[in-house]
């Protein structure tokens, strides 16, 4: 048995919410930088991490011109039997903010965050998803 993500909401209305808690953390890290002087390499994008090619896509509309976005496990990748590069590893100490997806999708997150030596801000964008036991759908 798996866990399945269990929402009383239409799928429309979980896609607005996402993007405003997205939406609030880049505002946060934008007002957190802000609060510092202002220097000439100040006005350089903010380095975000997704890990996701879904949530890279999300990320880079928000973000905009204000960000540099790295995407870790690209489009027709699989998150389940992704082996990260040392370049993908070097992304993640570099990066200033990482969206992750949570709830285990990304189990080798952990490992290579501590291996980076990254000090990057982590905003998992399932907080506060309840999962519920189901089936597993890949059971044959």
């Amino acid at each position: 048995m798996s866990g399945r993500l269990v929402s009383n909401t239409p799928p429309s209305h979980v896609f607005r919410r996402f993007g405003i808690v997205l939406t609030v953390a880049l505002l946060v890290a934008a007002l957190a930088s802000a609060s510092t002087p202002v220097r000439a390499q100040d006005t350089e994008p903010v380095k975000v991490v997704a890990t996701f090619s879904i949530l890279a896509d999300w990320v880079q509309n928000v973000g905009g011109e204000n960000i540099e976005l790295t995407t870790i496990v690209p489009a027709g990748g699989d998150a389940h039997t992704f082996d990260p590069s040392p370049e993908q590893v070097a992304s993640i100490a570099d990066a200033d903010l990482i969206f992750e997806i949570g709830i285990g999708f990304e189990s080798w997150l952990d490992d290579m965050y501590d291996a980076s030596g990254s000090t990057a801000e982590r905003v998992v964008v399932s907080e506060g998803v309840v999962l519920a036991a189901g089936e597993d759908s890949h059971e044959g």
